[in-house]
């Protein structure tokens, strides 16, 4: 599986998976490269929320019953005011009657074990730090930290954010600083304090509060505010701090804080990337938060990086020229992607605004335009890749 024919896929994660599985459906020979020395220490503790096409995507990877047989069906999506005022509420049931597929909301590890049982172990490598690659007409040969090589057909850049693929092949560059943090957390939560089905955000000057379930008896949430660059968390007061900052919110943003023990609270402070005009080069190219990192404002980063896997097995399959069926593959993703990244980064601005009066707007905003943009959700959900 070595050979010269293998697709090196440099990144273990929810996209470099999605892709080793879409690859062996189409008779490809992937080989997963995971710089981390045990799979279960690559993705922990956050929730996932499987939109329609991701949804779509997971299916199509022989997933889509594992992951219903887990993850809660959303019944509901809500947009409310700190105080109560429902902005926004679409039609889910309907919603998935005309897509063929429901959104749910999954653990992010849960998800990820699915995908990682689903790749045979011999195709992935762990403690496989990459370091960098070089190619020529025959193939491309990847380096590692500790002195070993790999050469293959094609490589892929799975290795997210701060992608080292990325930056041979683009340049050293930093990513965009969103302004925010999240605080995230999963908890066991009575029944009577949220309905499984239930997926809610809540606006409020300067930060909001999301929630949905990822089990049926677990609840994930996230606390977004501003921050300040020097803003730092005191470990010891992390729940209370944010007990205080959601103080009169509507139910039940508190009961929740309240019901998380503090040591499952982590804070991720956001960044992105802009979009690009070229991912790739030669035998060389990105995928999934190495080409087009996002902020969670969508819910897009886990649904993208599944679409792409799919798109760059059919194109590596249907194309008898690698190099050229890596640039289809990125002409087929790069437009749709940066739409998402570019959404993502404007309902994160639309976050951050706190003065009383430009809220007032905001709010009345999304109630007009509700319709609006329930109709170009649903066409982008709609994509089949």
């Amino acid at each position: 599986m070595e050979g010269r024919q293998a697709t090196l896929i440099i990144g273990g994660g929810i996209g470099g998976l999605a892709a080793a599985i879409a690859l062996r459906q189409r008779d490809k020979d992937p080989l997963v490269f995971e710089r981390a020395d045990d799979l279960s220490k690559v993705q922990v503790g956050a929730g996932l929320a499987i939109w329609h096409n991701a949804m779509r995507a997971l299916t199509q990877l022989g997933l889509g019953e594992q992951v219903l047989a887990v993850a809660p069906v959303v019944t509901r999506f809500e947009g409310r005011t700190w105080k109560g005022e429902v902005l926004s509420s679409w039609p889910m049931k309907e919603m998935r009657e005309r897509m063929g597929i429901p959104s749910v909301g999954i653990s992010r590890p849960d998800l990820y074990e699915m995908l990682v049982d689903a790749v045979p172990s011999e195709c992935i490598r762990t403690s496989a730090q990459c370091t960098g690659f070089e190619q020529d007409e025959d193939g491309v040969t990847a380096r590692f930290a500790d002195g070993s090589t790999a050469h293959g057909a094609v490589l892929i850049g799975a290795d997210g954010l701060d992608s080292t693929i990325r930056t041979q092949l683009l340049g050293q560059s930093e990513p965009r600083v969103a302004g925010y943090a999240v605080w995230r957390a999963q908890v066991q939560v009575e029944a009577e304090l949220a309905e499984p089905g239930d997926f809610v955000t809540i606006w409020g000057p300067g930060q909001r509060f999301v929630y949905y379930f990822v089990r049926k008896d677990l609840l994930y949430w996230l606390a977004v505010r501003n921050i300040d660059p020097d803003d730092k968390d005191d470990s010891a007061r992390i729940r209370d701090d944010l007990h205080e900052r959601y103080r009169g919110w509507v139910r039940p943003v508190q009961e929740i804080i309240a019901a998380t023990p503090p040591e499952a609270i982590f804070r991720t402070d956001v960044r992105d990337r802009a979009p690009v005009d070229r991912w790739g080069e030669g035998r060389a190219t990105l995928l999934g938060d190495a080409a087009h990192p996002m902020t969670f404002n969508v819910g897009q980063g886990a649904g993208m990086a599944l679409e792409d896997g799919l798109v760059l097995a059919r194109c590596l399959h249907d194309e008898s020229d690698p190099v050229q069926a890596l640039r289809t593959y990125e002409s087929e993703r790069m437009e749709r992607t940066a739409g998402m990244v570019n959404l993502a980064w404007r309902m994160g601005a639309l976050g951050r605004w706190k003065n009383p009066a430009a809220c007032a707007v905001r709010n009345q905003m999304m109630k007009r335009f509700s319709g609006k943009a329930l109709e170009s959700h649903e066409r982008d959900m709609a994509v089949h890749v």
